[in-house]
């Protein structure tokens, strides 16, 4: 071979080797730059059953039903985990996100961050109580534990919050064992604005109970009761929000629960789902101190009674942002009227093993009302100590 074709020659295979190397570094590039595609992604499929109503100087009645779906993906490692909830009727962000509400949850400190507008305030009571979570849930089933949440650093009219929690097992057909954990509120007070503009008590109380897989990972069901009375405009009035979820297929068909039995029904029935339906004969808007201070606490409640149920935020956080979405909207005037029938005849006839029996009077909020304290049940109006919690090893009754 010549000396022109060696030189030749080398030089085509120089050319060939900086092609081979300029494509393996844009097959780097390409691959270091699309992490989305290796991450571990899910979707869950929920219905929800929202149901909103008051009474005093006339009646409020709202009722949606809508499926809700939850793509989660793990990003950096499983460090962080991205949460976009979306229903198939309703825009639970208001319009504010016509795709959904979004939100990053950090698994090491359990803080979630992203969420905006009117939902902005779920991530404050979220990052505000999850420090205060002293009970890890797995470690007292078939016990008795207090769990505690001041939320008076987040407003003027929020104070301290304390449950008595309840764990116990219980098996499906079709799922095997799983656990079932109620949280309910002692009687606190809110401070809210009467008509006339002056300041007055709302006594409130809330019940939830979670049903989830053994390992606290996946949640199946949700039923949550919110009661608050008052007299602040001189007669007494009332609101109420039930709120359920349970798991579906894509289709919306309920998951089937067949198994709980009499021990999920007295569980849930102590939390006093409504019985018959509410009666509206004279419709009215929500007065003020129901669509602010109480909706507010609404959704505060919720969140606090799901991070107490589950010791930490990962799943029920994909409970408690769309309920407080659901609830602000219908606060505002969606779904108003009835033809739903009540929640607890939804739940016992669309799941598979939810009985009927899992209906009842009421929370306990009764009807004396000593709105002229400072405290009820032991619990300050704007103030009080950190969260704690304390257990006992005495057995569960449901």
């Amino acid at each position: 071979m010549d000396a022109n074709r060696v030189l030749e020659s080398k030089k085509s295979m120089s050319v060939s080797c900086l092609a081979a190397t300029f494509l393996l570094i844009a097959a780097v590039v390409l691959i270091a730059s699309a992490p989305a595609a290796a991450e571990e992604q899910s979707i869950e499929y929920y219905k929800m059953l929202s149901f909103l109503e008051y009474n005093g100087f006339g009646q409020f009645d709202s009722q949606v039903e809508t499926m809700v779906t939850v793509r989660k993906q793990d990003l950096m490692d499983g460090k962080f985990a991205k949460y976009l909830i979306s229903a198939d009727n309703v825009d639970l962000t208001a319009g504010q996100n016509p795709q959904g509400i979004s939100f990053v949850l950090d698994r090491q400190t359990k803080n979630i961050s992203g969420l905006g507008g009117n939902l902005k305030f779920l991530e404050n009571v979220n990052n505000q109580c999850v420090a205060s979570i002293s009970q890890v849930t797995k470690a007292n089933v078939g016990k008795t534990w207090k769990q505690s949440f001041d939320l008076s650093p987040l407003s003027d009219s929020l104070g301290e919050i304390n449950f008595t929690l309840t764990a116990i097992n219980l098996s499906t057909e079709a799922f095997g064992e799983m656990l079932a954990v109620r949280a309910i509120s002692e009687p606190f007070l809110i401070q809210a604005v009467a008509a006339d503009g002056d300041a007055g008590d709302v006594k409130c109380k809330i019940g939830t109970v979670y049903l989830f897989n053994h390992e606290i990972d996946d949640i199946y069901m949700s039923v949550s009761v919110f009661e608050a009375i008052t007299k602040i405009n001189g007669s007494k009035e009332k609101l109420r929000y039930e709120v359920a979820t349970y798991k579906t297929d894509a289709a919306g068909v309920a998951v089937d629960l067949t198994g709980l039995g009499k021990k999920f029904e007295k569980l849930v029935k102590k939390l006093g789902i409504r019985k018959k339906a509410m009666k509206t004969k004279d419709p009215a808007d929500l007065p003020r101190w129901a669509a602010v201070e109480c909706l507010q606490a609404v959704k505060a409640a919720n969140v606090c009674a799901a991070l107490s149920c589950e010791g930490a935020v990962n799943p029920v956080g994909m409970v408690f942002v769309p309920t407080g979405g659901m609830v602000g909207m219908q606060g505002g005037g969606l779904g108003l009227g009835g033809g739903l029938g009540t929640m607890g005849g939804m739940l016992s006839g669309g799941v598979g093993g939810v009985g009927g029996g899992i209906a009842a009077g009421g929370i306990g909020l009764g009807t004396g009302l000593a709105i002229g304290g400072a405290t009820a049940g032991g619990i300050a109006v704007a103030g009080g100590g950190g969260g704690g919690g304390s257990s006992s090893s005495s057995p569960t009754t449901p």
